[in-house]
């Protein structure tokens, strides 16, 4: 390997500054929550904290640079590690994990500072001290800092991962960023923007790393973005890695990112719901009409999409029936059409699978529809359930088949549809055979 810290990681290791990284960074946490609650200090306390996170970004930066360098950012796999390589690597990780969290523990004390301390009036023109702009800088620093946390922690996904700390500052950060439209889109754009850079192949593991946490930002922000920002920023990222389910983690969050477009969009038109009832907000309510047109045009697209990753080994059969379950209810709050799309869609799929397991698995999506649609669409989705689950011939698979129906109709079901439901259940329990 030609990395400079690998090269020299004995050095550092034995470097006085590095033995009492710990110590030192608890002393600069102190510093930090000292100068800001003190008036006096108040004003060079904030203006510090902005050098402390442009300083963190600065080191973490050429570190994970001089990382992807190497050899060694490619092994995914420790045991094709040669034996006497692996003190050096082992050595090596303990270096870069003590300065991710001496980062965590700085840059909590900074969060905790701009969330509880109110910003100097005599720095109101100064923007890069602003608590928004100090939350970006924590984010980006943690990009770069994201090849550690994946490594040692999972990634920082919706999915989990992520060492506890990090996770609060993580998020904390967001919440901090969210209090501002225009910076969240700032931030989401310069992350994006740093994607490709070192020169990376997509599947590289910094790449990846880089693009989970991209992907964690976004689903975090997606309420905050504009319909802009996430059809030309966002989005193309996301659809690099729908069908690489090679790497996880990455084809994970694409699809969270995706589903967190249909979800806010269903919410989008639930809250316009509510301001319809009240008599009000017809200013908002048109703007969120216009905020979820680009949901409605995703819907063709990603049914195809999920149809594609239903076979073995790509999404799990919870997930696939949570994710086509949420495109059908986004369709359905807005478009009738398309949420009958999504049902003639997975039921030509069913036609033509060749695969009991495939079959099995699209027939427990159909049956998770039946709390994604209303009255209007019922019946007919009811009457393609029962045909459905009476066409399995194998018991056990029946019977799998009827508790889910069963739940569904228990709880998942609202209480519009509840009747209609119920009704059916009682004519066809029987002729569903095994189960409840």
């Amino acid at each position: 390997p030609t990395s400079y810290i690998i090269k020299n990681i004995d050095t550092i290791s034995s470097y006085a500054g590095f033995q009492h990284l710990s110590a030192l960074s608890k002393l600069l946490a102190r510093c930090i929550a000292g100068s800001v609650s003190q008036r006096s200090t108040r004003v060079a306390g904030w203006e510090m904290m902005v050098s402390i996170v442009e300083r963190l970004e600065d080191i973490a930066r050429p570190l994970e640079a001089d990382w992807a360098r190497s050899a060694w950012a490619k092994v995914t796999d420790d045991s094709t590690i040669a034996p006497t390589t692996k003190p050096t690597l082992t050595a090596l990780w303990n270096v870069l994990k003590s300065f991710l969290f001496s980062t965590i523990l700085i840059t909590q004390s900074i969060l905790l500072a701009i969330t509880f301390h109110p910003h100097p009036a005599q720095l109101k023109w100064k923007p890069e001290t602003h608590p928004q702009s100090l939350a970006a800088f924590i984010v980006s620093a943690f990009l770069h800092l994201s090849f550690i946390t994946s490594r040692f922690g999972g990634g920082l996904t919706s999915h989990g991962g992520g060492f506890p700390e990090q996770k609060r500052v993580f998020y904390g950060s967001l919440d901090v960023l969210a209090s501002d439209e225009w910076e969240v889109e700032l931030c989401l754009k310069r992350v994006a923007g740093k994607l490709p850079g070192l020169s990376l192949e997509i599947g590289h593991p910094v790449r990846e790393a880089r693009t989970s946490f991209f992907l964690a930002c976004a689903e975090q922000l997606m309420p905050k973005l504009s319909e802009s920002a996430v059809e030309h920023t966002v989005l193309p990222v996301a659809y690099q890695h729908l069908s690489r389910p090679d790497h996880r983690e990455t084809y994970e969050s694409a699809h969270s990112v995706v589903l967190s477009v249909f979800s806010n969009h269903a919410k989008l038109h639930s809250n316009e719901e509510s301001a319809k009832g009240k008599g009000k907000g017809k200013g908002k309510e048109a703007a969120d009409d216009e905020k979820g047109k680009l949901a409605e045009t995703l819907v063709p697209f990603y049914v195809e999409c999920l149809l594609e990753n239903s076979g073995e080994g790509k999404l799990s059969t919870p997930q696939l029936r949570l994710a086509y379950s949420s495109v059908t209810r986004s369709a359905s709050s807005t478009s009738p059409v398309l949420a009958q799309l999504c049902i003639d869609k997975l039921l030509t799929s069913l036609s033509a699978s060749p695969s009991q397991p495939d079959a099995i698995r699209l027939r427990l999506v159909l049956v998770s529809l039946v709390s994604s649609v209303d009255c209007a669409l019922l019946p007919a989705l009811l009457e393609s359930v029962r045909e459905e689950v009476v066409k399995e011939k194998n018991y056990e698979r029946r019977v799998e088949l009827k508790d889910a129906v069963f739940k569904e109709v228990e709880r998942g079901v609202g209480d519009a549809e509840r009747e209609v439901v119920m009704r059916w259940w009682l004519d066809v329990r029987d002729e569903l055979g095994g189960g409840v």
